[in-house]
């Protein structure tokens, strides 16, 4: 009986897929008028209350082209998604690749400003014009992006 427990949850390990590193956008990323609004409907998601409790941003992905987006967020202290499905929806519907652009508040899309060692980081406290301006200086919106 240990043996077959011990062969399913080795089974289990060798046939999951470990995409945690490949999920995060990587690359130039400019982000059309659109994404950048649901960009910041995403940052500013706590101010929502479902079944009681405050819900949290989680997961924000975007096809690398900047005009799809999808988000989740989840009302629970710990929060889980799967964004691999989601990823794959997208491109099946873009025709180009999509990643993760920020998990929770932090953006993990790494277009030479924004680096492992220096990710940004934003706050639900912040104003619509902060957030772009940040987005901005970050390089991913364009600099003939003008609109409010």
């Amino acid at each position: 009986m240990i043996k077959i427990f011990w062969f399913s949850l080795f089974l289990i390990f060798s046939c999951l897929k470990s995409y945690a590193g490949s999920l995060s956008g990587k690359g130039e990323l400019k982000m059309s008028d659109r994404a950048v609004n649901e960009f910041i409907t995403y940052i500013k998601i706590n101010k929502k209350v479902v079944n009681g409790k405050r819900a949290k941003p989680d997961s924000f992905i975007i096809s690398k082209n900047g005009n799809w987006t999808f988000y989740w967020w989840c009302a629970h202290n710990e929060c889980w998604t799967n964004d691999k499905p989601t990823l794959e929806e997208c491109e099946r519907i873009t025709g180009v690749s999509c990643a993760r652009f920020a998990k929770r508040r932090t953006i993990f899309w790494d277009n030479g400003v924004n680096t492992k060692k220096k990710r940004a980081k934003f706050s639900s406290k912040m104003s619509d014009q902060e957030i772009r301006d940040e987005l901005k200086r970050l390089g991913f919106i364009d600099e003939t992006n003008t609109s409010k």
